[in-house]
């Protein structure tokens, strides 16, 4: 139904204007609503134009503060206030208003004064909440983006123009609407997402038809792909109600490419950091020996080959001009007009070979009485990433800084690296052993660097001391075995290793490569009573997220109405991610509250944990299945699977077999996770975070320790978080290789880095900031890591229990990619000819 309602200031209704008959009438009506434009990035605005009799809406009673309601063709209504009404004399002594209104967010928020923040990671949820804070508009949907590692600054002389910063920083796309619910209340909601619709990706292939799979050359203007890949549109020249503007400012057929640290892929790319597409620069530059060049940055990758990858895909954006394209919705049927934040894939079939842009409707204009009119506007949303200070400090440490330096100096010739061979189950086989690992670690300067060496720098031999003949078949065998060769029962014999420097590598086996992005938050002070009614305003000790049902478990310590009252007691509680308490476990015995192993069977968690026997205090490893609100022991609904010696926080890798513990001492032992379901606790392979610069908690000394927290495994990797509640010790994260014991990364985690509202114990010590949970997921192949912590936010009482919060980040790492790094040696003396010229 084409019509609007008319408002005044106090949103009492006091007229409906319409074109279908029933009441006055509008004309000249033009509402334009734009997400974004070619040359800048995100922005949103939404406004609206209209014309009527005066006399019909009584002249003065639409005011400058008065408001007007229309409904979209997506059956949304629009709130607009109105900004400013112009009234002339018309014929036959008539008056005519013509008004001119905003979006009513837009309004409100250029209302609103602003208090200026800066934020070092900032999320999408803790922004875009503080920018409409106090505005009277509820945020419907909100997606989890980040601003890719640049740190925010906002500030203006009201919330619209931060609001509008934040939107082009993260890219978002903006839907601001209103509804009225059963009661007649009005709400005012808004949609802040990256994809309005769901995004086509730019991998597609060709153009092809559904029915004959042919390539499309002279479809309609409208060919329907299948839902994943959206629609597609064709671009001739002479195409009705088509207009195509071609931009070429932003033009490169050479991109220069700058990772973390300003970092440059020269070294695996012929010294070159640059990457360039000579058909591009035939086609667009005249096939001339210069280059368009352009650079383009990207703050949270420092891996070299991830960092050419993400320029590769880069210059597919920028080696052609920007189009753009408006079209007349007259030469389309109304159920083919894309709508505003569609992407579709256009071609250009007047470009040769034919172009194919995946372009997005970031503009469209819409008028009620003359719908000829109407058009939209499409193309690429593209802008250069800005070379900006790094703000993702998660790898400036001093321990890989040193380590950068030594390898320098090795690839100089100034230093020598040393390697020790290690064999964690000695080197006599006795009877019923299946096989024995041979471990290399190579030293610069008694620091570790095994894990900067590729798989291909090891290589094994073997060979008998007294006649020098080596084992050839057995090289062969392990020449792409790493730093770790395992043996077969009886392989006996002098077995060396040597390592080529041509593989070592400026980068970590694992780093992480992302931001830290907020999942999960629980104001303590208002998380809900369990089954038993106890109130659940306990500090998280660990967490466990199941992606699947966007659910997370968290543990901490019990001491409700159900204890034993003879050992500590564990309750764990299941919530969905808004906060809500689905359900929850009490586990005698589970002690304070540690780190834990989950996974999925038959459909329901099963949790692995350390517990105590309640009847004599003994130690053991138990598994047990969810079972809603149920109180469970061992040996009442929690199974024995092995007894240890103490106390030890229990990590589980499913995927490869492994169970990890560590102990207060520091001590860390891995098991095959077969052995423990056979009910021994046998560890293949053993270390001590203080290899690692971590320092437990020691009370016979009055130096710097380590309180040490949680742990993980996804073998051979060892992840351990650290720091106290009371900000006595500095926070710290080591991940080490458990087989190589070399340091992998560490880190200290700063408030700042998960959200600009944290308090910072830093600057306060009052405040708590305290490492909880840390654990390894994978999502779609990709790896990231969960992080909790007990925090402090803000809050207008001023009441330190409403301040304490339970926040889980996830945070994207990224394993270094030694798959090219492959040893390749020539056939035969003609193959080396050919390679290296010559006779």
């Amino acid at each position: 139904m084409r019509r609007i309602e008319l408002f005044d200031e106090n949103m009492n209704n006091v007229g409906t204007l319409t074109l279908d008959g029933n009441g006055s009438r509008y004309w000249g009506m033009s509402r334009d609503v734009q997400i974004g434009d070619a040359d800048n990035g995100r922005q949103w605005q939404d406004t609206l134009t209209f014309s009527c009799l005066a006399d019909d809406v009584n002249g003065d009673t639409v005011s400058p503060l008065g408001y007007c309601m229309w409904q979209a063709s997506n059956s949304r209504w629009y709130l607009y206030a109105i900004q400013t009404t112009t009234t002339s004399s018309g014929t036959a002594n008539t008056n005519i208003m013509t008004i001119s209104a905003a979006n009513s967010l837009a309004y409100d928020l250029t209302m609103k004064t602003f208090t200026g923040i800066s934020y070092e990671m900032p999320t999408s949820d803790t922004v875009f909440r503080y920018c409409l804070q106090n505005s009277g508009w509820e945020i419907n949907k909100l997606d989890t983006m980040t601003t890719g590692g640049t740190s925010l600054e906002l500030s203006g002389d009201n919330a619209m123009s931060a609001f509008s910063s934040a939107v082009t920083a993260f890219k978002a796309e903006v839907d601001a609407y209103v509804k009225y619910d059963q009661y007649g209340n009005l709400h005012r909601y808004v949609d802040i997402v990256q994809h309005l619709y769901p995004y086509v990706n730019t991998s597609m292939g060709d153009t092809i038809d559904e029915q004959t799979d042919v390539v499309d050359t002279n479809g309609d203007s409208t060919n329907y792909l299948d839902n994943t890949q959206g629609r597609t549109l064709s671009y001739r020249h002479g195409l009705a109600g088509f207009t195509r503007t071609e931009d070429r400012t932003q033009l490169y057929t050479r991109l220069h490419v700058k990772g973390m640290n300003d970092t440059t892929f020269a070294d695996i790319n012929g010294g070159k950091d640059w990457i360039q597409d000579s058909a591009a620069n035939d086609l667009w530059n005249g096939g001339r020996s210069t280059y368009l060049e352009g650079t383009v940055s990207i703050d949270n990758i420092a891996q070299h080959q991830a960092i050419m990858d993400w320029g590769k895909k880069q210059l597919k954006i920028y080696n052609h001009p920007a189009f753009t394209y408006e079209i007349t919705t007259a030469y389309m049927n109304p159920e083919d007009m894309p709508k505003r934040g569609e992407t579709l894939a256009v071609v250009n079939f007047d470009v040769t070979p034919n172009l194919t842009i995946i372009a997005e409707v970031f503009a469209q204009h819409t008028s009620d009485d003359n719908p000829a009119e109407d058009t939209i506007t499409l193309g690429e949303i593209r802008t250069l990433n800005a070379i900006t200070p790094n703000t993702v400090i998660n790898l400036e440490n001093k321990i890989n800084s040193h380590v950068m330096e030594l390898i320098q100096e090795i690839k100089d010739g100034k230093k020598s690296a040393t390697g020790v061979l290690i064999t964690p189950f000695g080197s006599v086989w006795s009877q019923g052993e299946a096989s024995k690992s041979v471990i290399m670690q190579v030293f610069v300067d008694s620091v570790n660097i095994t894990t900067y060496l590729s798989p291909a720098a090891f290589n094994w031999i073997k060979y008998d001391r007294i006649t020098g003949v080596h084992d050839m078949k057995w090289e062969a065998k392990h020449a792409n075995d790493g730093y770790e060769v395992t043996l077969e029962p009886g392989d006996v014999g002098y077995i060396a290793c040597w390592c080529d420097d041509d593989f070592l590598k400026a980068e970590a086996e694992l780093m992480i490569t992302g931001d830290n992005v907020q999942i999960f938050n629980l104001q303590r002070s208002k998380a809900p009573n369990d089954y038993w009614g106890d109130k659940q305003s306990t500090a998280m000790q660990y967490a466990w997220y199941n992606q699947a049902n966007k659910q997370v478990i968290i543990n901490h310590t019990y001491a409700g109405s159900q204890k034993s009252g003879t050992y500590t007691d564990t309750e764990y509680c299941r919530y969905k991610l808004d906060g809500t308490l689905v359900d929850s476990m009490i586990v005698l015995g589970g002690g304070h509250g540690s780190s834990f192993a989950c996974h999925i069977v038959n459909g329901e968690p099963e949790i692995w944990t350390a517990i105590k026997d309640i009847s004599n205090g003994k130690n053991y490893i138990g598994k047990f299945t969810w079972k809603a609100n149920s109180i469970v022991k061992l040996g009442s609904g929690v199974t024995n699977l092995c007894a240890t010696s103490g106390f030890r926080r229990l990590s589980i890798d499913f995927v490869n077999g492994y169970a990890l513990t560590t102990s207060t001492s520091g001590a860390v032992e891995v098991s095959k996770l077969s052995d423990v379901e056979s009910g021994k606790w046998n560890p293949r392979y053993t270390a001590k975070v203080q290899e690692f610069g971590m320092h437990p908690t020691d009370t016979s000394v009055d130096n710097d320790t380590n309180t040490m927290q949680s742990n993980d495994i996804s073998f051979p990797y060892v992840f351990v978080n650290s720091g106290a509640y009371n900000n006595t010790d500095k926070r710290l994260l080591i991940c080490f290789n458990i087989v190589t014991h070399s340091l992998v990364f560490s880190m200290n985690p700063n408030a700042d880095q998960f959200s600009g509202q944290i308090f910072n114990p830093d600057d306060n010590s009052k405040y708590d900031f305290e490492p909880e949970a840390i654990g390894i997921y994978m999502n779609d192949g990709k790896p990231f890591i969960l992080q909790g912590f007990n925090y402090d936010l803000p809050d207008n009482s001023e009441s330190y229990e409403a301040r304490r919060h339970i926040g889980l980040w996830t945070t994207a790492i990224e394993f270094r990619d030694d798959s090219k790094d492959i040893k390749s040696y020539p056939e035969d003396d003609d193959a080396i000819t050919t390679e290296i010229g010559g006779d």
